[in-house]
This record gives C-alpha cells, structure tokens and sequence, in this order.
C-alpha cells in the first residue's frame, strides 16, 4: 500500500484533474452568458498599476527589471490589464463581454500571509452602465457557486453609500482611514472609542455608528435607514441596489443575497454597486466584485464596466480541501488486469472500452487481487476486469460485487451498450 508521503503525491497528481473539472464548470457558467474568454500577460509593466493609486502597495508585489532597465511586475489582478486591453482597441466599444481562468500573485495577504500566488476566474462586462448589467453580473457569481454548493451568500453594498456618509464629515484623512477598516470589520467598540476623540456632530456619529449594522434583506434595511438622514448620493445609491434587488428576485435567487451598506472594498477603482460572496463554515472571501466606471479613463477611453472575480483556491478549501479532492479524485471506469499470455485479448477489451466512452486502462497482474482491490479504492477506480483466457472476472468496486462472464459475451454487451453504466 501506498503510505506518507507517496500517498500525499499521488493525491497532488490528481487534484489537477478534480480541478480542471472545476474550471470546465465555472468556465460553463460564463459561456453561457455569452462571455468570451481573454487572457492577458503574466508580467505586466509596473506603471499600468503605479497609474491606479489605492490598489496596491509596493509591498504586495513582485517586482522585476527586464534588460532594458523597466520595470515589471507579476500580475496582481485581472481587471486591470483587461481594462488597458480594451481601452486601447482601435474602435468606440458598444458592449463586450469577457471572462478569464488565470493565475494572479501577491505578496502575502491579510489572511494568508503565505499564499502568494492564487487561481482566478472572473468577468468583465465593458460598456453598459445599467443596473441590469449588475444584476446580471451578481447573477453569475450566484450561478457559480451554485454549480458546486447551496450554502453560500452574496454581500452586495454600494461605494456611494459610504462615501456619501462622509461627504459632509470634516475629519483628517488618518481618521478617515481608520474608521474605513473599523466599518470594513465592523469593529463597533473600537468604532465607539474613535469617535468619542473625533470632533463631529453628534448626528455625524450616530450615522457612522449605525453603518456597520446596516445589513440584511432589502426590506428590512429599507425600515433601519428611514432613521438614517440621506443625502442626494446615498440616496441615489440606494435606489440602484433597490433595482438590483427587484431583479434577482425576479431571476428566484433572493435567498443567496443579503445587503451591507457597511460593505467597503480594498480596491479603490469601485465606484458603484461591490459584492462579496462567502460561503458557510468558511471564513474567507470566496469572491468579490462590482461596478468599475472611472477604471478605463486611466488608460484613455470613457467606458463603464462591471463584473467579479472567484478565488478557485479558495472555493475548493470551501467545498472541503483535500477531503474533496480526494472525494473527487482519479475516475477510472474499468481497469483490464491480464495475465502476460492474454496481453492481446486485453489490449483488444481496454480499446472496446474506449471506443464506446469508458476511461479503461490496462495492467499485467503481477499483484493479489486484494492489493489491486485496494488500490482500485483509493484511486477512484470503478471496476477491475480480471482476464482469465475465455472468461471475465468483473468486480464492482463500488457496490463490492462481482460477477463472471464470458469474454465473447462481454464483447456482445459492450457492443450493444451496457445497461448497468451510461453509454452515450
């Protein structure tokens, strides 16, 4: 039997199938609403991202000079190269769709100061600045994560709400920063004890201290925020996530949201409706997004833009990690074992398999049928096929059945498609 660390290599080898059926399935999702997929370089030039102040810092990069003395950086995020790509097409963009499945890298983050290079898939919907277009974006992330689980939430809030807020709150931009990350973790003590040291008014507190609590069904936030002066901007902010609201529930996917007008984003690029998606029992953000209008004047054009990214790392840790994966692991329909003198009859049955849509493989029986057994369960490996000159030995490793049959007649039934297994 395989032990330690040779059993750990084996599951490394097959956790790269179980996880390209999971990029198949989200990449499914996307095509569907007829996104078509771009990929952008792995280095980048260090300005394309200097020219996005409160993005990211320097420290969260991997920075290197090319033999012409510019400076390069890994990757940090998606959004940005695309946007760049669009924005210099030769031609006025009406709308486009695009998704992407690439990796990104950070130096250690927040949460996973180790993790420095992660496996993205996400959106990017180019040129309609409609509420429907957000809608249809938080749609997808919900159709993604419905591909694999039903324990999840969309966080959805609005930059404009926040900013709003503080429109008319004169305060130093280092308070300014801190209550940002106290609303952002919805630190209400230590809220509390800031703005006892801040000189506001007394109604200015009372709102920033109602923010973080500020969450939940659209209902019954609607009814909280009546307590709540608005001015025209959070107003207005409000009336868009209503609209949102309106239309997935329309769509029958209302159960998967909720509403935080406390929901900040670290990336300053946001300038409208931003989500994040979090699955239960899992205490990280599986995926984030929303509405990015200003983005692309950095690079020339005026184009309104919306979409999100997955964290597939993250996803799968959600979905149960290495117990899923191995769950999931190495799908072997039938494994032909032959005897050295049978070598032909069994090339012959493994290529019968094949034609008609079984994943077979072949092995010489050089082992006991209770090691192969025992392989066979480890590796996912639906039936094993004993060949003994004119008759089979089928054992069902699934269900711990077995069966004999004659070769000739075995031949016959894959010939005219198994009941017992889908043929196609």
């Amino acid at each position: 039997m395989i032990q330690g660390k040779n059993l750990k290599n084996t599951w490394d080898i097959y956790n790269y199938e179980v996880k390209e059926n999971i990029y198949e399935g989200i990449k499914d999702v996307f095509k569907k609403y007829g996104y078509r997929q771009i990929s952008t370089s792995i280095m980048e030039q260090y300005k394309l991202f200097l020219n996005n102040k409160g993005t990211f810092g320097n420290h969260e990069l991997y920075k290197f000079i090319d033999s012409r003395g510019e400076v390069l950086v890994l990757r940090p995020d998606m959004t940005i190269p695309i946007t760049n790509i669009v924005a210099n097409k030769n031609q006025d963009i009406d709308e486009m769709k695009l998704f992407y499945i690439s990796k990104i890298f950070r130096m250690g983050g927040k949460v996973n100061k180790t993790q420095k290079e992660f496996l993205q898939g996400g959106i990017e919907y180019f040129g309609n600045n409609t509420t429907l277009a957000d809608a249809e974006v938080i749609s997808i992330a919900i159709k993604t994560l419905k591909r694999f689980c039903d324990n999840f939430t969309i966080d959805i809030g609005h930059t404009e709400f926040y900013r709003g807020v503080f429109e008319n709150i004169k305060i130093n931009t280092e308070a300014k920063n801190k209550l940002r990350r106290l609303i952002q973790d919805k630190n209400q003590d230590e809220i509390q004890i800031l703005l006892q040291k801040i000189d506001i008014l007394d109604n200015h507190k009372e709102i920033i201290s109602k923010l973080p609590k500020l969450y939940g069904n659209f209902g019954g936030l609607i009814n909280e925020i009546r307590t709540i002066p608005l001015n025209s901007r959070m107003e207005k902010a409000l009336k868009e996530l209503e609209e949102i609201n309106d239309i997935i529930t329309e769509l029958g996917y209302e159960d998967y949201i909720s509403f935080d007008l406390g929901l900040i984003n670290d990336l300053h690029y946001y300038t409208g409706t931003i989500f994040n998606g979090y699955m239960d029992n899992y205490g990280s953000i599986i995926l984030n997004g929303g509405r990015y209008d200003k983005l692309a004047e950095n690079y020339g054009k005026d184009i309104p833009a919306t979409g999100f990214g997955v964290n597939i790392d993250k996803l799968i840790n959600g979905l149960g990690g290495e117990d899923m994966l191995r769950a999931n692991g190495s799908n072997i329909d039938y494994e032909v074992i032959y005897p050295k003198n049978n070598r032909k009859r069994a090339l012959l049955l493994a290529e019968k398999l094949r034609d008609v849509g079984y994943i077979t493989v072949v092995k010489d029986k050089d082992n006991s049928l209770k090691n192969y057994i025992e392989i066979a369960e480890r590796e996912r490996k639906s039936n094993l096929i004993l060949l003994d000159n004119e008759r089979l030995k089928i054992i069902d490793v699934v269900k711990n059945t077995s069966n004999n049959i004659k070769y000739d007649d075995f031949i016959k039934k894959i010939n005219l498609g198994f009941k017992n297994l889908s043929i196609h």
